[in-house]
């Protein structure tokens, strides 16, 4: 990763798809603004379109999909935030 032309850092993603779509894996008590500000920098560094965080710490599956847009809105009930 390159910051004004200085090697900072290296992502490496838990896995892309097709060259469209990031997934982040996690074990975590919940999703927070933290994984999701995370996953937003990985869209806009790689210009992917699609991040989804998939949490597997319980039972139950806890994921959420983000998507980089031109335009900040929050969806209602679903779990999208565009961005």
């Amino acid at each position: 990763m390159l910051y004004k032309g200085e090697l900072v850092g290296e992502y490496i993603p838990d896995l892309v798809v097709q060259h469209q779509l990031i997934v982040d894996t996690k074990t975590i008590d919940r999703i927070t603004d933290h994984e999701r500000g995370q996953m937003l920098n990985y869209l806009r560094i790689t210009a992917l379109p699609v991040g989804i965080i998939l949490n597997f710490k319980h039972a139950r599956l806890e994921w959420e999909r983000l998507v980089l847009t031109n335009e900040p809105k929050l969806e209602g009930d679903t779990k999208e935030l565009i961005l």
